[in-house]
């Protein structure tokens, strides 16, 4: 009698940190205080309005101290995204009318 084979299924995601993304994009120098502001400005002003529901928060080590990062659901991917993109754009533009000053 032949054994019948398991189906494998690819793994997909349930949940996504903004530390996740960050690592995912081509963004390769942020700090401490990137991820804080993403994170926190991504769950206050983005999705606790729109969904009051509570997030789960996983507790990492970054830049030795421990972050609590916000595990948003992957349908909220696209946002977070947008949002490192805007932040990093916004900041790198900050820097660069700083320069300009001196």
């Amino acid at each position: 009698m032949k054994k019948r084979k398991k189906r494998v299924t690819p793994h997909t995601r349930k949940k996504v940190t903004v530390l996740q993304k960050l690592n995912e994009s081509d963004i390769q120098h942020f700090t401490i205080t990137d991820l804080k502001h993403l994170n926190g400005s991504l769950f206050y002003q983005d999705f606790q309005p729109r969904y009051p529901k509570k997030l789960s928060v996983r507790e990492v080590v970054f830049e030795g101290k421990i972050v609590s990062l916000f595990e948003f659901p992957v349908s909220f991917e696209e946002k977070i995204e947008s949002k490192i993109t805007y932040h990093f754009r916004r900041k790198s533009d900050n820097l660069k009318g700083q320069h300009g000053k001196d």
